[in-house]
């Protein structure tokens, strides 16, 4: 039978936003108790504590990205060496003194790199985009790559895992080549999900997989058509972990063109709740891919609720959803998106999306706001009963459910923005990273470098156990 006609969507409008409180300067606004800032200017890595005044820990040197460690007691770091690559250092929120964690030209050393030319000769380097902290904040974690020493080219990520404690010692390794990729810890620092690219059959697949935090019980959950773009940019689907580590939220991309390897960026997706036997359920019918690993789509902290951007677009074609050309394990079918959007040149509201807020459990939930299409930065308070968010057309705004939405200020484009607390946060624009209470009053922590983002990263402490 011929499929049902489609009907234009009616989006509810939203009530306009309240007007933001008087803006005051305040110089003396401080952190609240407990929290930690690191940031990074031209001259150096500082810190700033709750009220105490910031204080230096490093010169910039040749440092390149850092992270705090899940107990706040640790900065680590990142140090160019001449040709080996990156150094990882650690140094003591307290003290102020540094440690070399990991040493490239010993990594080099300990993992020869595959030679496939007497012409130039290739090293194994630690991967930048692929290292972080253990739950635990004992040891380092990383991925390692091959590249060739002359021309920095002809690279080969080796998707490994080793950890390294801090206490010193040889790494341990977590993961196989071909095992490991970029990771994410879950929440309770008992698994790791990891993603990464594998070829098969003259195929390219984005492969999602799952293993305990030592290593053991890896296996495959699912493969996904990868996204392309126009250039040699690829994006890695990194699945965002459920507060309670219980399953993972990701974007599920379309299968790729019978002509092509991958599948288009600009094409909406469902967004799923991945569980670890390989099984989905279909959350969000349509979100946006966007590309960076910030993936449209956010679980509250208190897994109640996903925040993310739907297109506003109405019901003109009719398109079947395409699962992912090779599933691993046994999914739920994707028949019942039904018709796929597909953009009306007539339709009012075509270069908008809609700021949804729906359940984590059921996808049901509301039309919060209206913001330039696209995907915007959105975080959650600590509660989860709180967000704030970039229109995309010049303003920063906050919400609440079942609360009218209020302005914060103007917006120069927000690149980032932490809650520290249920009424402070770091906003971080064009013109630099400020602190800012739901009240009005502000103080810029640093102005920012012409066309650049603050580096910066923050420590929450741990929430108080319920009696």
């Amino acid at each position: 039978p011929s499929p049902p006609a489609a009907q234009a969507t009616a989006w509810p409008m939203p009530l306009p936003p309240l007007p933001p409180l008087p803006t005051v300067v305040d110089e003396s606004l401080a952190l609240p108790e407990g929290v930690l800032v690191a940031l990074r200017d031209d001259t150096g890595l500082w810190l700033h504590r709750g009220a105490e005044k910031v204080r230096k820990l490093l010169d910039s040197g040749r440092m390149g990205s850092f992270k705090l460690s899940p107990d706040g007691r640790w900065v680590a770091y990142e140090v160019s060496t001449e040709s080996n690559g990156w150094d990882l250092w650690v140094v003591s929120t307290a003290s102020g003194t540094p440690k070399q964690i990991v040493d490239a030209a010993e990594l080099a050393q300990r993992l020869p790199a595959q030679q496939y030319s007497s012409e130039y000769r290739r090293l194994t380097k630690l991967d930048a985009y692929d290292w972080g902290w253990s739950p635990d904040s004992a040891a380092l974690v990383y991925g390692t790559y091959e590249a060739s020493t002359e021309t920095g080219v002809d690279t080969t990520f080796n998707d490994d895992l080793w950890r390294q404690p801090l206490s010193g010692g040889g790494s341990e390794r977590l993961l196989a080549p071909g095992k490991g990729g970029r990771f994410a810890f879950s929440p309770d620092g008992a698994k790791v999900v990891l993603t990464r690219m594998v070829y098969e059959g003259g195929r390219i697949f984005n492969e999602i997989a799952l293993a305990d935090s030592q290593g053991g019980d890896s296996r495959v959950l699912l493969r996904l058509d990868p996204v392309g773009t126009d250039s040699e940019w690829r994006v890695f689907i990194m699945p965002q972990w459920s507060p309670d580590s219980r399953s993972l939220l990701l974007p599920l991309t379309r299968a790729a063109p019978a002509d092509g390897y991958w599948t288009r960026s600009e094409d909406p997706v469902p967004m799923i709740r991945l569980q670890f036997d390989g099984s989905y359920r279909i959350i969000v019918p349509t979100v946006h891919i966007p590309l960076t690993q910030d993936y449209n789509g956010l679980w509250s902290p208190n897994a109640a609720a996903v925040a993310y951007y739907q297109p506003m677009l109405t019901l003109t074609d009719e398109l079947a959803v395409t699962p992912p050309a090779t599933r691993i394990a046994t999914a739920e079918a994707v028949d019942g998106l039904g018709a796929y959007p597909r953009p009306n040149p007539t339709a009012l509201m075509k270069d908008h999306a809609a700021l949804m807020i729906a359940s984590s459990e059921t996808g049901v939930g509301e039309v919060y706001d209206w913001v330039r299409s696209g995907t915007h930065r959105l975080c959650w308070s600590p509660s989860g009963k709180r967000f704030a968010y970039d229109t995309g057309n010049g303003q920063q705004r906050w919400g609440a459910l079942d609360e009218r939405v209020r302005i914060l200020g103007d917006s120069k484009g927000m690149t980032q923005c932490r809650w520290l607390s249920e009424n402070q946060l770091l906003l971080d624009d064009a013109e630099g990273l400020r602190l800012h209470r739901l009240d009005g009053r502000q103080r810029q922590l640093m102005t920012a470098a012409k066309g650049e983002s603050t580096d910066f990263a923050v420590h929450l402490p741990a929430p108080p156990h319920p009696a």
